[in-house]
């Protein structure tokens, strides 16, 4: 087994329903792979909420919501939902940061932002892993912000960033058993 297959391999011990569990009382007691994914999870919550709060973010709420989604058992599977996230929310928020401006010369907001969904629908279509800039583009034009237009915009996709960041971070350090020893072989 190599070291990149010792952590799934727990992992899917972890999952395995049947007779390899000695009493039936344990059944009831979390696994050890859920037991870390749980503290990553909820770590990498902590993280990004702090990050969020220290940075000023008006919506920190982003930054838990990504952590929540980019935050995975595996480190590999993690760093991919973090590239994922952060490649669709960086297509999504300029594609709307070029509707913003549009609107902000006096063009309709519903023909741009349908001008601008087109050809991400199409990318979507493409490439599943791009189906996030649709709904940056979203985020940044449909919901209504305060204040100078590309502030709150901007302040989302910081959100987005901070909370794939630290989902990375913290699957990094947080790592099960196997994994830690695969790593010192």
């Amino acid at each position: 087994m190599s070291a990149e297959d010792a952590p799934r391999a727990e992992w899917a011990a972890a999952n395995r329903h049947g007779g390899d569990r000695p009493a039936p009382w344990r059944r009831w007691l979390p696994a050890r792979a859920h037991l870390l994914q749980a503290a990553r999870t909820l770590g990498a919550c902590a993280l990004a909420t702090e990050a969020a709060a220290w940075a000023g973010l008006k919506e920190p709420y982003w930054a838990l919501i990504t952590a929540v989604i980019v935050t995975q058992p595996m480190l590999d599977d993690t760093l991919s939902a973090a590239r994922t996230r952060i490649v669709g929310t960086l297509v999504g928020a300029a594609a709307g940061c070029l509707v913003l401006a549009g609107v902000q010369q006096g063009m309709s907001r519903p023909v741009l932002f349908w001008c601008a969904m087109v050809p991400l629908a199409w990318l979507t279509a493409l490439r599943q892993s791009m189906r996030l800039s649709c709904i940056t583009l979203a985020i940044v034009v449909l919901i209504p912000a305060r204040g100078p237009a590309f502030q709150l915009p901007l302040d989302r996709v910081v959100g987005i960033l901070v909370g794939a960041a630290a989902s990375v971070v913290v699957a990094a350090l947080v790592r099960g058993r196997q994994a830690g020893k695969a790593a010192a072989d």
